[in-house]
């Protein structure tokens, strides 16, 4: 009785506080909402696949609701979770809004400069919540919630608890930080359901500075970062090991794994590692041409450049197939986005790279001659030709997700391979609309927006591309891949 006492008062404090709190109305949240909504209907290119006859009438809902909410006295990130709920309504997983202007990074062995950023107001503005340890685990204890529990991560230990509010029905509470940028009682992360398995977020950085987003996932926890549940344990005890992540290791790692079987694992397709690319494909190739099966492992490989995945898409050819063809919204705003990119191109060349201005210049003439708020065909992309080569004859391609876009390229390109087996769960979605342009809103957010589509891919758009074998998520994914290698042909 005594410990039901506590919890319940616990709970009524917490929700005292967060009904206290009133937002100050620093920003004109109906200007910026006017502002998106007119600029995704008229200049983006996933509106007409997203907005339909089917939905329209949701989607007129949606826009009226928001509407009437964006009038009230909000904050900016206030208004930045209601913009959010807009954008998400659209399954495109690059659409985004963020703040147009974050907290720097603050060095944290310099004692002056982490007391000057405790006086600041982006930390003395971060909402607090009174802590009493033993009243949380006594809460969480009597937890039937999934989500709610205590989670470790590299540098944090967070609890996570239902605290309902118009625009969260979760919170992240700091119980120990190994940076002094953060404090025991923080508010860490706000979470909204959107629908069963769809989570808006609220993640607040080391710095201070607000990282918001939409997601799928059966828990938003994990799905924010790298964490650990440790209480309440799950049944059966000890902690439940995530092995559809890979384990912590630099980007790129290349490991026999027996006479027979190579095995790659790369954690990114950064345009900017191209060199290192360049030289690791060159000391390894050699190798994997030698033996019969590879493992390809892009699990949380969050994409990049295509050209930093060619090497591997040549290992995989066995026969020619037809490309996907690419079309361009043409509108004056994107317009306008593409002569802005190409200014800066002209600019400096140099760190562009060479034919990047022609191709602006190029993708200008085609919207020049298009319709405004029709699409333009990029041409006929033709087909994929290359030279097969023995080995490996079987390829096992890993991934879960969170690998997404240019890696999902990679995916597609393995899915017409006679030699490939796919293998994990589905990918991120992040592969039907491209090209993105970013343009400000009257308050300063930023919104970033597809100018072209591939209408092969909007099917794979949020849902992911689905391997053609589910891997077991309480077993060692790649000791499942060893197991496989009879189903690849």
């Amino acid at each position: 009785m005594i410990r039901s006492s506590v919890v319940l008062l616990f709970v009524l404090c917490l929700s005292f506080l967060s009904q206290a709190q009133s937002p100050t109305n620093d920003c004109h949240c109906a200007d910026d909402f006017a502002f998106v909504t007119n600029y995704l209907e008229n200049h983006y290119s996933g509106f007409e696949s997203n907005v339909k006859t089917s939905n329209r009438t949701a989607y007129d809902q949606l826009k009226s609701s928001l509407a009437k909410q964006v009038n009230q006295p909000l904050n900016h990130i206030q208004c930045l979770q209601l913009l959010k709920q807009y954008t998400s309504f659209f399954r495109d997983h690059h659409l985004s809004m963020v703040i147009g202007s974050q907290s720097p990074a603050v060095n944290e062995k310099d004692a002056e400069t982490v007391e000057k950023f405790k006086q600041s107001a982006v930390f003395k503005d971060c909402e607090r919540v009174p802590m009493d340890s033993s009243a949380i685990y006594a809460y969480l204890a009597t937890s039937t919630d999934p989500i709610e529990g205590v989670y470790d991560e590299a540098n944090y230990r967070i609890a996570v608890m239902k605290n309902k509010t118009a625009l969260r029905d979760y919170y992240g509470i700091v119980l120990k930080s190994k940076t002094p940028l953060w404090e025991k009682g923080q508010v860490k992360m706000e979470i909204k359901q959107l629908s069963d398995t769809s989570y808006q977020s609220l993640l607040y950085m080391r710095n201070h500075s607000v990282n918001a987003g939409t997601f799928a996932n059966t828990n938003p926890v994990t799905a924010l970062f790298a964490a650990i549940k440790i209480f309440p344990r799950e049944q059966g005890g000890g902690t439940t090991i995530d092995y559809s992540m890979p384990m912590r290791r630099d980007w790129f790692v290349f490991q026999n794994l027996d006479d027979s079987t190579n095995y790659v694992y790369i954690g990114t397709f950064d345009g900017a590692l191209r060199g290192k690319f360049d030289s690791a494909y060159k000391a390894i190739m050699p190798q994997l041409k030698q033996r019969p099966n590879l493992i390809i492992d892009v699990r949380s490989n969050g994409g990049g450049s295509d050209m930093c995945w060619r090497e591997l898409a040549h290992l995989m050819y066995t026969q020619p197939f037809q490309l996907d063809h690419w079309e361009y919204f043409s509108s004056s705003e994107i317009i306008k986005r593409y002569q802005e990119i190409l200014a800066k191109v002209k600019k400096d060349p140099k760190a562009y790279g060479k034919g990047i201005a022609r191709h602006y210049q190029h993708v200008l003439k085609l919207l020049k001659k298009g319709k405004p708020g029709t699409f333009v065909s990029a041409g006929n992309p033709g087909k994929y030709i290359n030279i097969a080569v023995a080995k490996p004859k079987r390829i096992i391609l890993m991934y879960n997700r969170q690998s997404a876009s240019s890696a999902e390229g990679l995916i597609l390109q393995g899915l017409h391979s006679n030699k490939v087996l796919t293998f994990g769960e589905n990918s991120g979605g992040y592969i039907a609309f491209g090209n993105i342009m970013t343009v400000r809103t009257p308050s300063g957010f930023l919104l970033n927006s597809g100018t072209h589509r591939v209408p092969a891919r909007v099917q794979y758009e949020m849902t992911g591309i689905p391997p053609k074998v589910k891997a077991n998520p309480s077993e060692d994914w790649i000791e499942q891949a060893r197991k496989l290698w009879g189903k690849v042909n």
